[in-house]
């Protein structure tokens, strides 16, 4: 199929290995191996990589010492964000693989509320359980500014 912007380029629709029908231009045919699925595959291994002794459990031990929720974050706290359709805040939180929805709530200091006890329940014991088996690297997370 052509493009009508560059009738020379040529547009081919492929298939990738995880099933999903994607398109490429010619010029750029021999270099895509995937849909983008690789290369979502392949950052999630070396992120685990780089950080496998921070993971335990299917956890982050340094997103969940964070200082600071990310730059995009809205509200201030992680875990917590706007729902513009519903016109509430919502919480919810990440522990050992799995996602907790928390609530909705028409005030943010609700929300953050809610998140932080999540964050004092779940996390608490296990922070005070990796401190004693990993005191090494406890005490280096400790010492480190991450945000």
């Amino acid at each position: 199929m052509k493009n009508d912007d560059d009738e020379s380029k040529i547009i081919w629709k492929v298939q990738c290995v995880c099933g999903k029908v994607f398109e490429v231009a010619s010029d750029r045919f021999c270099s895509s191996r995937s849909c983008g699925c690789l290369g979502d595959e392949n950052r999630r291994k070396n992120m685990k990589k780089m950080h496998e002794k921070y993971y335990l459990e299917n956890t982050n031990v340094l997103l969940i010492t964070r200082n600071k929720p990310i730059s995009s974050n809205k509200s201030g706290c992680t875990g917590v964000t706007y729902d513009k359709s519903r016109n509430k805040w919502v919480a919810s939180i990440e522990f050992k693989g799995v996602r907790y929805h928390l609530g909705r709530y028409d005030l943010k200091k609700d929300a953050i509320e809610a998140r932080k006890n999540a964050e004092e329940n779940l996390y608490g014991n296990f922070m005070e359980w990796y401190s004693k088996q990993y005191p090494e690297i406890h005490t280096k997370i400790a010492n480190t500014k991450h945000t």
